[in-house]
């Protein structure tokens, strides 16, 4: 995660599925990613898998401040996310 001197903060980072959860992680991450989009700050957010490992993915998120970020990691989908089907 970086911080610009304007206070954007953006953040990369890699989701794995749990073993035989890769299709529920796959189809999860369309609902995630589409409200995040709409999220109070948000400036980009996107989702991609990695080419060649099934259940792996690359997430990148820009927000306005450090603020909205804590806001949307506190949402009940980000938190889904990370504990249901990612290690």
């Amino acid at each position: 995660m970086t911080a610009t001197t304007d206070g954007y903060v953006t953040l990369l980072w890699d989701a794995k599925a749990k073993p035989g959860r890769e299709g529920d992680l796959k189809a999860f991450l369309p609902a995630a990613v589409t409200p995040s989009r709409s999220d109070p700050g948000n400036i980009d957010y996107e989702a991609h898998e990695v080419e060649g490992q099934v259940g792996v993915f690359v997430i990148y998120q820009r927000w306005q401040n450090r603020a909205f970020l804590d806001a949307h990691l506190r949402a009940p989908r980000t938190r889904l996310l990370c504990w249901r089907y990612s290690n």
